[in-house]
């Protein structure tokens, strides 16, 4: 079934049927939440009522740097392009701001989280770390999963310590198509993550791949490269991804047993 109607740069609150399409979403308590971003917002669609409202931005582009204020539907964004909920409370990845935000839905707060605002690969405590272009978060066990396409890296931010790590990457505008230790190894411009059973699925946007980080190992393989400019990621199942095929303009399943790349939904079989 059809969620969101349409793909133009209108802005709606109101039945999902009105609603203007968006970014990358993530869902909580039957509550689905959406980067809208060329609309400078975040959307809560309520599953059960079908109905949209804003909960942070107020349609304006921050251009520079944004800054939070006392109410989240006031607040200027600056390309909101992912986000995952954990605990309760929403992480935003803040592309144009280089940083990562936090939204908590029970206060209604909207917060800078980690990244001072300066594009860079710099690694310490979150708000003085540097991020370049934060696109893509995946969480597990007190970890934050930042792809920072900019960099062509990953970033880990532990929520305990606060501190910041890369485990993939090298430098502003560095990058390079190989595997190996994640030390050593090179992508670019990986826009989307996905966690799934002590590990880390990348999409390689601009090596079109998809790629593996075992985080019990640090090594970094190659799952396919069977597709164009992957974007966005999501767990289907405990051993199929759920992919943004961008320049193929489709959605597909990668079978992580076998490697098999299907489009997605199948087509409704007739007996």
């Amino acid at each position: 079934a059809t969620l969101i109607s349409s793909w133009s740069i209108a802005s709606f609150c109101g039945p999902v049927k009105r609603t203007a399409g968006a970014q990358p979403t993530t869902i909580a308590h039957g509550v689905l939440y959406v980067a809208d971003t060329d609309n400078q917002r975040i959307r809560k669609i309520d599953l059960a009522t079908q109905t949209v409202t804003t909960v942070a931005g107020n349609g304006q582009r921050a251009y520079g740097s944004s800054t939070p204020l006392a109410a989240p539907v006031e607040t200027a964004l600056n390309s909101p392009w992912a986000l995952d909920h954990v605990e309760g409370k929403l992480f935003i990845a803040m592309a144009g701001d280089h940083q990562i935000w936090h939204f908590d839905p029970m206060k209604n707060t909207l917060e800078s989280f980690a990244g001072s605002g300066e594009e860079g690969l710099r690694d310490g405590e979150r708000l003085n770390a540097q991020f370049a272009q934060s696109s893509g978060l995946a969480y597990h066990e007190h970890n934050l999963y930042v792809a920072d396409p900019e960099s062509s890296s990953i970033r880990q931010i532990n929520l305990d310590t606060g501190l910041v790590v890369t485990l993939i990457g090298k430098g502003l505008f560095n990058f390079g198509d190989r595997d190996g230790a994640a030390s050593q190894a090179e992508l670019q411009h990986p826009q989307g993550l996905a966690y799934l059973q002590g590990a880390l699925y990348i999409a390689d946007t601009f090596n079109n791949a998809i790629r593996k980080l075992d985080l019990g190992s640090l090594q970094v393989t190659t799952v396919t490269k069977k597709l164009a400019q992957p974007n966005g990621l999501a767990v289907l199942n405990d051993h199929t991804l759920l992919i943004a095929d961008t320049y193929h303009d489709r959605v597909v399943t990668l079978d992580l047993t076998d490697g098999a790349v299907t489009s997605w939904p199948p087509k409704k079989i007739t007996p």
